[in-house]
């Protein structure tokens, strides 16, 4: 070993830390660590000689004063796995060393060939990313290809205990730092070349130029290389002497001839140069059979003779973490596997889906600390090969977990070059979806919440690894172990009948207040009826009483019609004696107000379920806020939310009634018409969110000011404190952040206008940069914790705008991600006659905003006509605003000045108050020649029918809007009718 020395060396070392007596320290230079800087610390603890890069070898021999001896090499690394091959006899002499380097495939290729070699008698043993193993003896593996001193030893070991022969992992980064040097290849095996470790090699050539190294620098005495990759081409080209190539094509030397692939696994004939091979494998995917094609050309020439590598490969009944099956009777099968990688994340999802699944749920992330390049690649390819991808941690080592996944979302934006503006991050092209969720745990347990028998999930990226890299900690963590373990949790949460209603006569007795003065208590109804012309077999039948009906007088033809019992106001003897004449067997329970019992029982009911609870009430904007806010928490949650508008004392309870387990989160809209009305919703409802939208004028003939609105609305903010709610408050509207900061619950915000809120408690969360105008809706940029990103929302107008921040705020309250919040956003879809677009025949583009209306919402849809219609001609359809007391007159004078300003080019005013909005329109300078006034909606729809053709300008934007009552659908369907057939002649 370089000579006659005084002193005999006992063992090496590159560890400093390690060197003990008689000791050689190799230093080896680095960027991190230089082992130069510990030579010193090496002499100290004994080490009798150093081996250093020739330039320092003088220096330090003067430095050392000949205390030790020291070596000076050209090349220190290759020097350390030659001088520690020299050390344990050249071990690798001694036995078939078979080397597999390449992206993907080493590992499950390692286990085929070493079961190959068992059968053949040649006593393996196996070097890989798993672990190190000969016999029985196992040992979990640190690197794929450990240091050049530990390899040599742990060779010099196989030798001794008998191996004649040693199948080895060869990363790029062992070849490229020469920790394989000294070692003697009987076989060098090249499995392909993808996108990886480039952050190490710097480009493709670079990492192919490592590769290559175990080819023509260690000489092996044969090589199996796959022909199907183009860089194996390449290297075929490179190397002298020949090659036994493998591939699926005819100029392969080891290729299938028959083939079968299906979900039990591989068979195939395997053509070779020592003749025909029959595989029957339990591998699964063509990707598997890659690699068994490789282990075939690896042995041949060794001289294995075709038993013993169809035996081999038939014992490999499975590799941990290389499609690693957890399949259990009755659920989706699940895969664990270790597709890092581009192009073996694509391989695996490819071999699923020629399986036949019905739908196929990815789970992946990516390495921190590594090539970011590969992050948006396999973004892209999870989402193009899978109907649900789940964005999640990996290893995030020291990296920001968010940034990583930022950098994955990247491959998801499509080019904007036709469009020239920011398309969705998250595109809904042929149903697939794309959701991220930080916590792997939890993006585990929701792939499998998600998925249905027939279903194939497959949980990428880590593999065999037992163990999470999270800043400096490595935290216990399996795939394989948390897939098994949601997959039972699941089974055992899950519900055998999800349409169950929860509560027996009795429960519900008791939450109303009532008394059951026959049937059987213990009975159980399939539901809760208000109305016996909807009512179902089963169902118990809540007699409520109006102004202008009495639900009592219909509880005797409720039994009859099927109905389990009824639930009736007391004090009505004639009724009961009815009823029990009539079903002797219905229950008949007596309240002294159904209203407030019917309430009652939806709460037991929403309480029964276990389920959150988010409550909108506002002015303006619950709908389109309640229907935003379900498709955002829909991103990760099961979801119930109010039917169309059902939002007052009786559509409330309704709405909850009629919703069914399993739900993570009911979304209820609450609306009012009198003083404590929302208070009492919210004690229904019990909200654990609360939002209101805005505060404007609207419902004044009850409530008489704004002042008392905000403050009868702010009940349901009222009701979060005491009960760890969360308040999403909109910071643009004084009123409600004046009282929100009286609160003690937390408190976020949103602002669409950049509202200071300094003075208050509440945080910030939501905020929107800008927006502009697109045909299919808008173009917004939203501010989330100060993440921007700017996306295609299908909505039109600025009110839309604010109802998507208070969505957005209301996801990131509850815990869900930047990229879940956008991707509920993006799904939203117009909501009839709430600025719903239309493009007539004619050229005539119809706004249809007729569901309601109030000085605030005109005032928003006049605007997005405005900006929408571009130097298009606007016509404004604007019916009464009712329901605005004494101050009628003046808000219908300001909604005509509003128009004027807004450009309106024809002005139609229809309803008591059209005159008011005429006079306010002349005052803001419309000519009254632009202006026409219709008393009623039928006197608006006869001349739409009759003139509209001949006074609306070609081409103009159309906006129709104004209160229920008015009835403006009814214009709508005109306008339609009289555009539909082409003007003759």
């Amino acid at each position: 070993m370089g000579g006659n020395r005084v002193k005999p060396i006992c063992g090496l070392t590159t560890d400093s830390r390690a060197v003990r007596p008689g000791y050689l320290f190799a230093a080896i230079p680095g960027t991190k660590l230089d082992g130069r800087t510990y030579v010193g610390e090496a002499v100290k603890k004994g080490a009798v000689a150093v081996l250093v890069p020739r330039e320092d070898a003088e220096r330090l021999r003067g430095d050392l004063s000949c205390k030790v001896e020291v070596i000076g090499v050209d090349d220190v690394r290759r020097a350390v796995g030659e001088y520690a091959a020299e050390f344990h006899g050249h071990p690798s002499r001694h036995m078939h060393l078979i080397g597999i380097t390449g992206t993907n495939g080493k590992t499950t290729t390692s286990f085929l060939i070493k079961e190959i070699l068992n059968e053949a008698g040649l006593l393996p043993g196996l070097i890989g990313t798993i672990h190190r193993c000969f016999g029985d003896e196992v040992t979990p593996s640190e690197l794929t290809t450990p240091d050049a001193v530990s390899l040599q030893a742990y060779l010099a070991s196989l030798r001794d205990r008998g191996a004649r022969s040693a199948v080895m992992e060869v990363s790029s980064h062992a070849l490229d730092q020469m920790r394989v040097a000294g070692c003697q290849f009987s076989v060098a095996v090249f499995t392909n070349l993808t996108h990886d470790h480039l952050d190490y090699h710097g480009s493709m050539d670079g990492y192919f130029a490592a590769k290559c190294r175990l080819f023509l620098e260690l000489a092996p005495k044969a090589s199996a290389i796959n022909i199907d990759c183009p860089y194996g081409k390449r290297l075929c080209d490179l190397i002298s002497g020949h090659a036994m190539t493998y591939g699926m094509g005819r100029k392969a030397m080891v290729r299938p001839t028959d083939l079968s692939l299906d979900l039990t696994g591989i068979r195939a004939t395997v053509e070779t140069p020592a003749g025909r091979i029959e595989v029957d494998s339990s591998l699964i995917g063509a990707h598997n059979l890659m690699n068994i094609l490789a282990a075939i050309a690896a042995v041949l020439p060794l001289g294995v003779d075709a038993g013993a590598i169809a035996a081999g490969i038939s014992r490999v009944r499975r590799v941990p973490g290389r499609l690693d099956p957890v399949v259990f009777a009755g659920r989706p099968i699940a895969f664990v596997d270790y597709a890092h990688t581009p192009d073996a994340l694509e391989r695996v999802l490819q071999t699923l889906r020629t399986l036949g699944p019905e739908r196929i749920i990815t789970v992946v992330g990516c390495g921190g600390d590594r090539d970011r390049g590969k992050r948006p690649l396999m973004g892209r390819i999870a989402r193009d090969h899978s109907d649900l991808a789940v964005f999640t941690m990996d290893n995030p080592r020291s990296e920001d977990p968010i940034a990583i996944l930022d950098d994955m979302c990247e491959g998801l934006w499509e080019s904007t070059a036709t469009l020239h503006l920011p398309q969705p991050p998250f595109p809904q092209e042929d149903g697939k979806r794309v959701r991220v969720i930080p916590d792997r745990r939890e993006a585990i347990r929701h792939a499998v919440q998600e998925a249905r028998p027939g279903d194939c999930i497959l949980i990428a990226g880590k593999g065999h690894e037992t163990y999470q890299i999270i800043g400096a900690s490595r935290l216990p963590f399996n795939d394989l172990t948390e897939t098994t373990k949601a997959i039972v949790e699941c089974e055992a949460v899950s519900i055998p009948n999800p349409h169950a209603f929860p509560l027996s006569i009795r429960q519900i007795a008791q939450a109303a207040g009532a008394r059951i003065l026959s049937g059987n208590p213990d009975a159980v109804p399939v539901g809760i009826t208000t109305d016996t012309r909807s009512l179902q077999k089963g169902e118990l039948f809540v007699a409520l009483s109006g102004n202008r009906f009495d639900g009592n007088a219909f509880a005797c033809h409720a039994v009859r019609t099927g109905a389990v019992g009824v639930l009736i106001q007391d004090g009505r003897p004639e009724i009961v004696d009815e009823v029990r004449s009539s079903s002797p067997e219905a229950a008949v329970l007596v309240a002294p107000d159904t209203l407030l019992a019917l309430g009652a029982i939806a709460s037991l009911f929403r309480k029964t379920l276990g389920v959150r609870v988010v409550g909108i009430t506002g002015s303006c904007g619950k709908t389109g806020t309640k229907e935003l806010v379900a498709l955002v928490l829909a991103q990760r949650w099961r979801v119930g939310k109010t039917p169309g508008n059902l939002n007052n004392l009786i559509g409330l309870p309704l709405s909850i009634l009629r919703l069914r387990p399993p739900l993570d989160w009911m979304v209820l809209e609450m609306g009012m018409n009198q003083p404590g009305e929302i208070a009492r919703l919210a004690s229904i409802a019990g909200p654990d969110v609360g939002i209101v939208t805005t505060v404007k004028p609207a419902h004044l003939e009850g409530l008489g000011s704004v002042e008392a609105v905000a403050r009868e609305k702010s009940a349901l903010l009222q009701a979060l404190d005491g009960k760890n709610g969360i308040a999403v408050v909109n910071l643009d509207e004084p009123l409600i952040v004046e009282r929100a900061n009286r609160l003690s619950c937390r408190k976020i915000g949103y602002t669409l206008s950049g509202a200071d809120h300094a003075k208050g408690e509440i945080e910030t969360v939501v905020t929107c940069p800008g927006w502009s105008p697109h045909p299919e809706g808008a173009v917004i940029t939203i501010s989330m914790r100060g993440r921007e990103t700017s996306f295609l929302f299908p909505l039109m107008g600025r009110a839309a705008v604010q109802n998507a921040l208070a969505a957005a705020a209301v996801g990131l309250a509850v815990g869900l991600t930047h990229y879940e919040v956008i991707q509920g956003l993006s799904l939203a879809k117009p909501l009839p006659g709430r600025i719903t677009p239309k493009d007539l025949p004619s050229g005539i583009t119809l706004m249809d905003d007729s569901y309601n209306a109030n000085p605030a919402s005109m005032e928003a849809a006049l605007e997005t006509l405005s900006i929408w219609s571009g130097s298009r001609p606007r016509v404004a359809i604007l019916g009464d605003m009712l329901e605005l007391g004494d101050s009628a007159h003046l808000f219908h004078q300001e909604l005509g000045r509003s128009a004027a300003r807004h450009g309106v080019s024809l002005l139609i005013a229809c309803g008591t108050h059209g005159d008011d909005v005429s006079r306010g329109a002349r005052e803001a300078g419309l000519p009254l020649s632009r202006i026409l006034v219709f008393p009623e909606t039928c006197d608006l729809v006869s001349w739409i029918q009759q003139e509209a053709r001949a006074h609306i300008p070609e081409n103009a934007c159309v906006l129709v809007k104004g209160s229920r009552g008015m009835r403006l659908e009814k214009a709508i369907q005109a306008l339609e009718a009289a555009y539909d057939t082409e003007t003759e002649g």
